[in-house]
């Protein structure tokens, strides 16, 4: 079974909440199916002015901080007063918990601090997961896939394609394999039209699959 996933995202830093809507040709406010529909978290600061992180380390250690934090303001020490942000965080630990990943590596790194602080992510991959299948499958999550494979690299031009990797080559080829490698490994998934350039594309790219 296909299931396909629309959501308007509202970032925060490194976590969002999402609402859920219908994709009628109407205002937001009319096509709300649901509010808070699940919790978001991710690497990339979204549309966060901040400087920090600026690095991937900073991220991971971020989100962890902020999970710590959580944990402490659980305990509601009167002393501190209310911290609006911890409060919403911990509101939304019971909402489904999607990170977003994009590439084989994020994905085990979200996944390896979910697992410290006891969640179980829903992770929205990449397009190379096939790489690491194994370990992919060794999280135990399930997966939104995306469908939007690389270009075909242009190879007319002999100068051109001494720039041109060999592994590139292969993951143009292999990408939309991806898929197919989540069911044989019995992951469970399910495909989005979210990452394409053109939404109209989906079908030719699931064929593709």
């Amino acid at each position: 079974m296909l299931i396909f996933l629309f959501c308007c995202c509202r970032y925060l830093s490194n976590a969002q909440d999402v609402n859920m809507y219908a994709l009628a040709d109407k205002k937001e406010n009319l096509v709300l199916v649901k509010e808070k529909a699940s919790a978001h978290y991710s690497f990339n600061k979204g549309s966060s002015t901040q400087s920090y992180p600026f690095s991937m380390m900073g991220s991971v250690a971020l989100l962890r901080q902020t999970y710590l934090d959580a944990q402490w303001y659980k305990s509601n020490p009167t002393a501190e007063g209310v911290n609006l942000s911890l409060k919403a965080f911990n509101e939304e630990q019971g909402l489904p918990q999607i990170f977003e990943g994009g590439d084989k590596w994020t994905d085990l790194r979200g996944d390896r601090i979910g697992k410290e602080f006891g969640v179980q992510y829903i992770i929205k991959g990449g397009n190379n997961e096939y790489q690491r299948i194994k370990e992919i499958a060794d999280t135990k999550a399930s997966f939104i896939l995306p469908l939007d494979f690389p270009q075909a690299m242009d190879v007319e031009d002999p100068n051109d394609t001494r720039f041109i990797s060999l592994s590139d080559m292969k993951h143009w080829e292999l990408a939309p394999t991806n898929p197919g490698a989540f069911e044989k490994a019995g992951i469970t998934f399910c495909l989005t039209a979210s990452d394409l350039r053109d939404p109209k594309q989906f079908l030719t790219s699931l064929r593709k699959c």
